[in-house]
């Protein structure tokens, strides 16, 4: 009897294998069969379909499993935190122009946001209230200032107060009315022109439940203080010095800010 050559040997013990792991997937999938068949058990119209069995046993379908497998991956890749994402305060500041007053709050929040790290409990938006033109929110009209960067004179003054104003003017419309929890507005002018917007679009089905959203800044001081000494719409700091005038509004303007954002009783957890 000759000897079977080495690279014969091999392939044989090669071959053996595939058959084994082959015989062990036939097994373990036939298995698999019987215990489905022995956990879905028939009834007089045939086997229970996947939502009849989820409401006889407790014990979730593998359909079920599935799709909540699927949720969480999905729920992991998301930048904030599901288990934060109820308790979200979404904030849009608007002043007449979006060149001024609401972009200093926006800048200012944000950096309230990234120095006390509540990005999961805070985000920040500014947006305009037609910069005068009073069909800005009409289907023809169009909006003053938009798509203009803030004011150089007040950006150069922020940027004294490490706040670096940036990003287009651009008017607020219905969408950014229903996804925000606070809308607030710079100055009596532009708290009447957002208040006509939303009642128009109100009308049409835009928007609905937003009286409650929409405040008047500084609205933590007394009113009559605030007409007296300092509206930020009007900003008085064009008057005069710019400069210093601008120093002083952005001074009582971030006093009010503070204010107001620790009356949100925010934390980290």
């Amino acid at each position: 009897m000759g000897v079977i050559p080495r690279h014969r040997t091999e392939m044989m013990q090669r071959q053996n294998g595939k058959s084994g792991r082959c015989l062990t997937i036939a097994l373990i999938c036939l298995y698999l069969l019987q215990s489905e068949a022995i956990e879905m058990p028939g009834s007089i119209d045939g086997p229970l379909s996947p939502e009849a069995h989820a409401q006889t046993y407790n014990n979730p379908t593998c359909m079920e499993l599935m799709k909540y497998n699927r949720w969480r991956s999905w729920a992991r890749r998301q930048v904030v935190d599901i288990g934060f994402a109820p308790s979200l305060i979404r904030i849009c500041c608007v002043c007449l122009t979006n060149t001024e007053s609401s972009k200093i709050a926006e800048t200012h929040v944000k950096s309230f946001i990234a120095s006390n790290g509540l990005h999961h409990r805070l985000t920040v938006e500014s947006r305009g209230a037609g910069g005068g033109r009073k069909d800005w929110f009409l289907p023809n009209g169009w909006s003053s200032f938009h798509g203009k960067e803030p004011e150089p004179a007040l950006t150069e003054v922020a940027a004294e107060f490490r706040l670096w104003l940036s990003g287009n003017a651009r008017p607020i419309n219905p969408e950014c009315i229903q996804d925000s929890d606070q809308i607030l507005c710079y100055g009596k002018e532009a708290h009447d022109e957002l208040l006509r917007a939303a009642s128009h679009w109100e009308k049409a089905g835009l928007v609905h439940d937003y009286k409650g959203k929409i405040r008047l800044m500084p609205g933590i001081r007394d009113a009559a203080h605030v007409e007296a000494e300092w509206n930020p719409a009007a900003l008085k700091w064009k008057e005069g010095d710019s400069k210093e005038k601008a120093r002083e509004a952005i001074e009582a303007f971030l006093e009010d800010s503070k204010l107001f954002l620790e009356s949100l009783n925010l934390t980290k957890s």
